[in-house]
């Protein structure tokens, strides 16, 4: 058949996963392996003398049923790109957002498996004492071709160029309680220590310390608080990845901005309702109703970023629900904060949830601040 076909219409390449040796195709094919697999095959498999004949192409490898995949980051790690140009662009956030400088950069003829290196501008002399300096680049097609447009969007990345200097008020009012959280079943559950402390300025910072006691499992989905809100507390801004949802391992389509959304909208409508509408990265939140007023949480540094969600749905009525049609909303906007969430995995026909991306059942320690948005 592979004969056949190449005497047929010799112009075509043939792909046949089933063909482990590439003896009646033109490529290696695999599905769903895994990465050091994959990155074994690359370095081994029909490579003779450091150079090889045939590529690798993972013919399936991103099995999105739901909330995921997650990890297709690393998958992507081991791809390459051709020839493209870059634009940049550098943004200082803070309440706001600032951009201090953008242009072009043309790249030069890089050959297959090379790498070269351009100087970017040098003329970033401001120092923000309690912003944040990023630089976008992003790359783009040079020529239009028969699949896209001249300057259609291959690739981007964030680097952060500068760290605010964050002062502090002194804090006036202390208090702590003590308590233990389990699940219903009390065979395994955490010590907390809670301490919150009120400033003179009116804001509230809450430090969790939780030690594990019991039983434990070997994970957890996640670590935060759960907070009720007013209904019409239903508006949303934040400073973090976005404007799409977002989880540890399956975040490198947002980019770092100043967002915002109402609670529907920040809701993913999966066909069989889910856990969903994750933001992480996030280093400060705003609720507010329709006149400005609300609440802001940030981080206080521990950890620097943190995760979000705001929803209409409780975790039990996404559970309980087969289909969009049966959620129930509640009467309150429920606003979630995490100092660490899992990830999503794809363990649907993948790698389940790596190590790195879980939440282990160990002592942990966070804190968050909240202040009062008034108008």
């Amino acid at each position: 058949m592979y004969e056949y076909a190449k005497s047929v219409d010799p112009s075509r390449l043939i792909h046949y996963e089933g063909d482990a040796e590439a003896v009646s195709a033109d490529m290696f094919s695999y599905m769903y392996p895994p990465i050091d697999v994959l990155i074994k095959h690359a370095e081994t498999t029909g490579v003779s003398n450091g150079s090889f004949e045939k590529p690798i192409v993972l013919c399936e490898y991103a099995h999105a049923m739901g909330n995921g995949p997650g990890g297709l980051e690393d998958y992507q790690a081991a791809f390459r790109l051709d020839h493209v140009t870059a634009s940049y662009k550098i943004e200082s956030f803070g309440n706001s957002r600032k951009i201090l400088k953008s242009g072009y950069l043309l790249l030069p003829d890089i050959l297959p498996g090379k790498s070269s290196s351009i100087p970017l501008p040098s003329a970033l002399s401001q120092k923000g004492k309690t912003e944040e300096q990023w630089i976008t680049v992003i790359f783009q097609q040079k020529f239009p071709t028969a699949w896209a447009d001249a300057a259609h969007e291959l690739a981007w990345m964030q680097q952060q160029l500068s760290s605010p200097n964050v002062e502090t008020s002194e804090y006036q009012v202390t208090f702590t309680a003590k308590t233990f959280i389990s699940p219903p079943i009390l065979n395994w559950g955490f010590e907390s220590t809670i301490t919150y402390q009120i400033s003179s300025t009116g804001s509230l910072k809450i430090k969790v310390h939780l030690k594990p006691t019991g039983s434990m499992p070997s994970n957890l989905p996640r670590v935060g608080l759960d907070i009720k809100l007013r209904d019409d507390f239903d508006n949303a801004e934040w400073f973090g990845i976005g404007p799409g949802e977002s989880y540890v391992d399956k975040c490198s389509s947002q980019k770092l901005g100043i967002y915002s959304a109402d609670v529907d909208q920040l809701h993913t409508p999966y066909d069989v309702p889910q856990e969903n509408g994750n933001r992480t990265s996030t280093r400060w939140v705003k609720m507010t109703d329709s006149s400005g007023v609300g609440v802001r949480a940030s981080s206080s540094g521990n950890p620097t970023t943190f995760q979000w969600a705001a929803t209409r749905y409780s975790t039990a009525a996404l559970q309980k629900a087969r289909h969009p049609r049966d959620l129930i909303k509640e009467k309150n906007v429920l606003w979630r904060l995490d100092a660490e969430a899992a990830g999503v995995g794809s363990a649907a026909c993948g790698p389940g949830v790596k190590e790195e991306f879980q939440v282990k059942c160990d002592e942990k320690e966070f804190e968050f601040i909240f202040e009062n948005i008034d108008i």
